[in-house]
């Protein structure tokens, strides 16, 4: 193997991984991390990463130190570079640079197993790091900013927003019927609501660190419940034939219950477990029923 001097001083060459799990709902999204099983910062918890060997390809180097530290297969992640660093002092070991690489799955379901230098693998939330090594938060701050702009992560966020849009529809139809049914439906939509603005909210706080665009996405997510509300009332400014409400109760139902079915309960049973997803399903169930019962009979009673 050639050997090489040279006059000027050059830095060891590294990379990190920044994987991010999105599952396609409200779900705080998850982050890979390492917990180092060598001096320096042994015992911190750390993006995957190392050397790059000579001679190997920076994305070749990310994609084997990803394997090595987690066992995941680099086939199943598509990363691309995001940024480099290089400030002195980010290495006790000496003038490091390092190139990060992000990607973001569906799901954290990799197969994660820790190994080589990583006494550790896990997946942690995004809103829930723990003390980090380096300069890793950084990183990964950045890598969030990047990500933000992929497609993946955008229609993540506007399908959240999108299935506000039937809720709204929902909520209108519903109180056509029977304004204890709409009055009901409305709180507890408002309920939900809450972990969806936060699902949406988090990622990008994180990625920023501006607790107002945060709230500016969140809150833009929100206002498609009232959107559809005024578009109905604008084109139905009378009132609606029963059949049709009917009807449009049915359409809604189904994109609701096909969210629910599809993307909510399969999530739910991955995370919690069937038994206690199924607990969870019943007591909404249950809560749903006596809002009910509890709007008919001492609120809206005299409306029927």
């Amino acid at each position: 193997m050639a050997k090489y001097s040279y006059e000027w001083p050059r830095p060891a060459l590294t990379v990190d991984a920044v994987i991010v799990a999105k599952p396609a709902t409200s779900t705080p999204s998850q982050l890979l991390l390492i917990q180092r099983k060598h001096p320096p910062c042994k015992g911190q918890w750390a993006l995957p990463g190392g050397f790059v060997d000579q001679g190997e390809p920076l994305a070749a180097a990310a994609a084997r130190e990803l394997q090595e530290e987690t066992s995941v297969n680099p086939a199943d992640v598509d990363m691309f570079q995001v940024g480099t660093y290089g400030d002195p002092g980010r290495d006790p070991r000496g003038w490091t640079v390092t190139v990060a690489y992000a990607a973001v799955v569906p799901s954290t379901e990799l197969g994660v197993r820790a190994a080589d230098d990583a006494a550790a693998a896990s997946w942690y939330p995004v809103n829930a790091l723990p003390s980090l090594a380096f300069d890793h938060k950084q990183i990964i701050r950045e890598a969030f900013q990047k990500l933000l702009e992929r497609p993946e992560v955008q229609q993540a966020a506007l399908g959240i927003a999108l299935h506000n849009f039937p809720e709204g529809v929902a909520v209108f139809l519903a109180a056509q019927k029977s304004p204890a049914v709409g009055l009901s439906l409305a709180i507890a939509i408002a309920l939900h609501n809450v972990p969806e603005g936060v699902g949406v909210a988090l990622p990008i706080y994180f990625a920023t660190g501006s607790r107002w665009k945060g709230l500016q996405a969140a809150a833009l997510s929100g206002l498609a419940e009232p959107l559809a509300v005024i578009l109905l009332a604008l084109f139905f400014p009378g009132q609606i034939d029963e059949r049709i409400v009917d009807c449009m109760l049915a359409g809604v139902g189904g994109i609701m219950a096909f969210l629910a079915f599809h993307e909510l309960l399969p999530l739910a049973f991955q995370h919690a477990g069937k038994s206690l997803a199924v607990g969870c399903l019943l007591a909404g169930m249950g809560i749903m029923s006596l809002n009910l019962h509890l709007l008919n009979t001492y609120v809206l009673g005299d409306l029927h």
